[in-house]
């Protein structure tokens, strides 16, 4: 379970298993990270978290990975949003950033997905909103992280057996 960096909820019991490269907040990205429950151990699940940051909203309501000829599309969802505002340089106006994002656990069909995109030459997230369209290009440290994540959950799951 090499570079898992691993965080307690004692007040909920459980325990998250996060990639030490993975990066909560960048421009956008999918992370995903391992649940476990502290009262029983045997019961591991997977999350991931499709999400956006930018300058302007885009009121995401659904999103598509494209991996080669893998397709996977997520169609009226209700994408959590905030905002905060940096700090003020100079004269000139603060920055504004907002946030979406989507928290889901990973079924078989999301673990095909992360697989496609490991094993793919290029991988696309395309957000889909209201107003406009947002993509981002899967990397090659994503595909790292993805497998070290599928690593850890296959020992996870076996030493839970």
């Amino acid at each position: 379970m090499r570079r898992m960096t691993v965080t307690e909820d004692a007040v909920e019991q459980i325990r998250f298993y996060s990639h030490e490269f993975q990066r909560p907040w960048i421009h956008a990205g999918m992370r995903v990270y391992i649940v476990q429950s502290m009262d029983n151990p045997r019961h591991v699940w997977m999350r991931y978290e499709p999400h956006r940051a930018g300058g302007r909203w885009l009121f995401a309501d659904g999103f598509t990975v494209v991996a080669g000829r893998y397709r996977f599309d997520k169609a009226n969802l209700r994408f959590k949003r905030n905002h905060s505002t940096g700090v003020r340089v100079m004269s000139v106006r603060p920055r504004i950033t907002t946030r979406e994002w989507i928290n889901l656990k990973v079924a078989d069909e999301e673990l095909e997905m992360i697989r496609a995109v490991i094993g793919s030459d290029e991988a696309v997230l395309r957000f889909r909103g209201q107003i406009h369209s947002h993509d981002y290009a899967f990397s090659e440290m994503d595909k790292l992280i993805y497998q070290d994540l599928l690593t850890a959950f296959d020992v996870l799951t076996n030493d839970a057996r």
